[in-house]
C-alpha cells in the first residue's frame, strides 16, 4: 500500500543543488550600525533540494560563516591600552558606563572605591562624535578613573593617607583633577588626536571629519572663557538667566539648547562655581606637563597643589639653556 502511494511521487522527483556566498556581520553593542565592512567576514554554503512533487520538497542547507567583533575598534579600548602603556594601571581596575538624564553635566565619574568607577553619560542632549573621545579620556583613561585608582593604590593603601579617599568639591584638588582630565586625550594621543580618533569612529560607522573636529576643538578651547564670563554675569551682575543663555549661544557659538544646558550647570547649587576648575585647570596642567609624560604621571599619582605647579612652571621658565 505504502509503495503504491509513494511510487507516483518518486517518479516525479528531481535533485537541485545550490551554492551561495556572502558576508556575515556582527550586530550589537560593539558596533553602532547594522553593517560595517571592518567587522564583516566571508560566509558561504551549499544546499540540496529533493523535489517529491510539484508541491512537496525536501531541502537541506549548510552555511558556514564567522560572526565576531572586537572592542579594539572602540576609542575606549585604545585609550585604556595607551594609558596602561604610558602610566600603568592597577590590576583589577574596572569601569561601568551608564546612560542618565536630567543632570546638569555631560559626564560624571562616580568613584566607588576598590579600583572601580561608574561613569554616567548624560543623554539630555545628543552625545556628539566630536566630543566622544574627549569624554571617555576625561572620565576614564587617563582621566578621573585613572587618577583615583592610582592614588588609591599609591597613597591610600601604601602610605595610609586616608584623606586621599575623600574628594571635596570646590577645592584646589578639583582644579588639578579637572585640568589633568581635560589634558588626558592630548597626552596619550597627541595635541591633534583627530586622525587617530577618526579611525575608531569610521570603523564603528560614525561620521567624523578630522578637519572639522580639529577646528571645532581649537575654537572650543578658546571659547571656554565665554562660559566663565557667563558665570560672572549670573553671580556678579545678577543677569537674567534667559539673557545669559542668549549670550552664551551667541558668543560661544552654541545652539540654544546647549547654551541652556551650560547655564543650568552654572546655576546648580553644587556646581555654580565649579566651571573655573576646567577653564583654569587645563592651561595650568598643560604648562606644568609641558609635553613630558613623567610630569603627567605625577599628576596622577602625587598630592600636588596649584601653587606647586605654578612654582614649577616659573622654575622651568627661568632655566638657562645650555650652549
Amino acid at each position: 500500500m505504502l509503495a503504491a502511494l509513494l511510487s507516483p511521487l518518486l517518479t516525479q522527483a528531481q535533485w537541485n543543488v545550490s551554492l551561495f556566498g556572502g558576508f556575515s556581520n556582527y550586530n550589537g553593542d560593539l558596533q553602532s550600525q547594522d553593517y560595517t565592512t571592518q567587522q564583516s567576514h566571508l560566509s558561504f554554503g551549499a544546499g540540496i533540494q529533493y523535489d517529491l512533487s510539484m508541491h512537496f520538497s525536501l531541502l537541506s542547507n549548510l552555511t558556514y560563516g564567522k560572526v565576531g567583533a572586537s572592542d579594539s575598534y572602540s576609542p575606549f579600548a585604545d585609550l585604556r591600552a595607551r594609558t596602561a602603556t604610558l602610566f600603568g594601571l592597577p590590576e583589577g581596575e574596572h569601569i561601568e558606563f551608564e546612560l542618565v538624564t536630567d543632570q546638569p553635566w555631560s559626564g560624571f565619574n562616580y568613584y566607588l572605591g576598590n579600583l572601580s568607577s561608574r561613569v554616567a553619560v548624560n543623554t539630555d542632549l545628543p552625545v556628539l562624535s566630536t566630543s566622544l573621545a574627549h569624554l571617555v579620556a576625561h572620565e576614564a583613561y587617563p582621566g578621573h578613573h585613572t587618577e583615583h585608582t592610582r592614588k588609591e593604590v599609591g597613597l591610600v593603601r601604601r602610605r595610609r593617607w586616608l584623606e586621599e579617599s575623600i574628594f571635596l568639591v570646590g577645592t584646589p584638588q578639583c582644579l588639578l583633577a579637572e585640568g589633568l582630565a581635560d589634558l588626558g586625550l592630548e597626552v596619550v594621543m597627541g595635541r591633534h588626536p583627530e586622525a587617530t580618533v577618526a579611525e575608531h569612529m569610521h570603523a564603528l560607522g560614525i561620521r567624523y571629519d578630522t578637519e572639522v573636529v580639529g577646528a571645532v576643538s581649537t575654537a572650543g578651547e578658546a571659547l571656554g572663557g565665554v562660559r566663565q564670563n557667563a558665570a560672572f554675569r549670573l553671580h556678579e551682575d545678577g543677569a537674567d538667566p534667559e539673557v545669559v543663555i542668549d549670550e552664551v549661544a551667541r558668543w560661544g557659538l552654541l545652539s540654544r539648547d546647549r547654551a541652556a544646558k551650560s547655564v543650568e550647570f552654572l546655576t546648580h547649587p553644587t556646581w555654580r562655581a565649579y566651571l573655573t576648575c576646567y577653564v583654569e585647570g587645563l592651561p595650568l596642567c598643560r604648562a606644568f606637563v609641558n609635553g613630558d609624560p613623567a610630569r603627567f604621571d605625577r599628576l596622577l599619582s602625587e598630592q600636588l597643589t596649584p601653587d606647586g605647579l605654578a612654582d614649577q612652571i616659573r622654575a622651568d621658565a627661568t632655566v638657562i639653556p645650555g650652549p
